[in-house]
């Protein structure tokens, strides 16, 4: 697989000459013959090129999401689900953030003296959580609904 290279115009076919700032002028026919042979002036920042491009590519990409996101905080807000359901999915999510709670408070145990602060707070949460389960029983529909809303679908 050898390469076709294409002649450039032999140097004695030139017209050089002296430039104002003290460069050479190689001609104009010979600029355009060589101008494919030479690589792009790279920016002085390597991320100028092709930030332009990614940051609009990004911000259609963010207003896409922002978009589909508000769509489905909608529909979940509309949405009436059974009070049972709710509870349901409600005591799946904190159960399951229990779990991690607890993994979390066993290891900053055996930590010792620089664990207590991480093991106090992770102590509170776990005291938090099991509260807001003892306590859906007792909400009113709304009150499950909002709840529902910020811990299975992390909507505010």
């Amino acid at each position: 697989m050898s390469e076709v290279v294409k002649p450039i115009s032999s140097p004695e076919n030139l017209s050089v000459s002296q430039t104002t700032d003290g460069g050479l002028d190689i001609g104009a026919e010979f600029a355009r013959e060589i101008k494919e042979y030479v690589p792009a002036a790279p920016s002085e920042n390597a991320s100028e090129d092709s930030g332009s491009a990614a940051k609009k590519s990004s911000a259609v990409k963010k207003d896409a999401t922002s978009q589909a996101y508000k769509r489905k905080v909608a529909a979940l807000k509309a949405a009436k689900p059974a009070p049972k359901v709710m509870i349901r999915d409600i005591q799946m999510a904190v159960r399951a953030q229990l779990n991690v709670l607890e993994k979390k408070k066993n290891k900053y145990k055996g930590e010792g003296p620089k664990g207590y602060f991480k093991y106090n707070k992770a102590v509170a949460e776990v005291r938090s959580m099991r509260r807001l389960l003892s306590g859906l029983l007792y909400r009113t529909y709304e009150e499950l609904k909002a709840l529902w809303l910020r811990v299975v679908h992390n909507v505010a």
